[in-house]
């Protein structure tokens, strides 16, 4: 029996109970038992058939059609929830209905965990996919376009703006959010690592914490600022936290592999060392700056090919280095 038809029912048999005066915990019990089999069946098999294109593949996904079975699939799932929620809304109030009000997430998480996989992969697209568009959208391409071009590519990308926000609201509202948190957080550590890569590597001579940081508030926290919504505050601010000490900890981690460039350029290098020196005071790892220098003497100062003066000016540059990381 479809929800509908358990709604339509449900009048007709709530009488019968007032009438027999029967126990209204054997109602609830009923209704919990049709939900769990409703959503581990019916929702779970349509769910995973919108994109079971995926589902039997390992093939390379096409990122657009991907979004667009996601967005399917989750307006039906959030569809089943809305309407498993009126459904019990017209229970009688009691503990165990508060109880069953509650089990609807879980439902719902569960037809996701039936193929974790599958989940995961098809969310990883999804969010990379979202995650690139609103890159694009706030650092556009310098690449010239026609203004027809362009006014048609800034519509297209305020819709897909404006259906992420309502994808990532629906999400919320059948408590999915915590089950991607792992995704998406992973889809912008790697962007972040890239980010930092391209800003960063081999540039001595200007500072680039100040750019990093910057498209961190500009980038980053705006994509999480519509994935959270206005739901949750505390775990927002969790999430920002943790993606600015990766930030840091990956910067510290490529200046500490070019410390001994750095060195050699010093004191033309001195923004470099600033960055590093304000990154280490957060990620504490000290311990790799002496073992990334050790190494590095090893390797490239230490041989018979190298003249004592130029061993003596990189000593020398060295220390007046680290003075300023101390």
């Amino acid at each position: 029996m479809s929800l509908e038809a358990w709604a339509t029912h449900l009048a007709t048999v709530m009488d019968w109970f007032a009438k027999e005066k029967a126990d209204d915990a054997v109602l609830v019990a009923a209704y919990d038992s049709f939900l769990d089999r409703h959503f581990t069946t019916t929702v779970t098999t349509h769910f995973w058939q919108l994109i079971e294109k995926f589902a039997q593949s390992d093939e390379e996904t096409n990122a657009a059609e991907v979004v667009a079975r996601v967005s399917e699939a989750l307006d039906y799932l959030h569809s089943n929830a809305q309407a498993a929620n009126e459904l019990v809304s017209k229970l009688p109030e009691s503990n165990a209905t508060a109880a069953l009000a509650d089990k609807i997430p879980r439902y719902c998480r569960q037809v996701l965990l039936s193929r974790p996989k599958m989940t995961r992969r098809i969310l990883s697209t999804f969010f990379q996919n979202q995650f690139e568009k609103h890159t694009k959208r706030l650092e556009p391409n310098a690449a010239e376009e026609d203004e027809e071009q362009e006014a048609a590519g800034d519509d297209d990308e305020n819709d897909d703006s404006e259906n992420f926000a309502a994808f990532c609201e629906k999400l919320r509202e059948v408590h999915l959010i915590e089950l991607c948190e792992e995704v998406f957080l992973q889809v912008l550590f790697g962007a972040i690592e890239t980010k930092i890569r391209d800003l960063c590597t081999e540039i001595f001579e200007e500072p680039r914490l100040e750019l990093v940081t910057d498209w961190l508030a500009k980038v980053v926290a705006s994509w999480l600022d519509i994935i959270v919504g206005e739901s949750d505050s505390a775990a927002a601010d969790s999430w920002r936290s943790r993606l600015e000490f990766f930030a840091l900890e990956t910067l510290a981690t490529l200046r500490i592999g070019e410390l001994f460039d750095i060195i050699v350029d010093y004191p033309q290098s001195q923004p470099a060392l600033d960055d590093l020196k304000e990154c280490l005071q957060r990620t504490k790892q000290y311990a790799e700056v002496v073992e990334s220098l050790r190494s590095s003497f090893q390797k490239r100062l230490l041989h018979p090919g190298a003249q004592t003066s130029q061993i003596l000016r990189i000593y020398i540059a060295a220390i007046k280095a680290i003075r300023q990381l101390d």
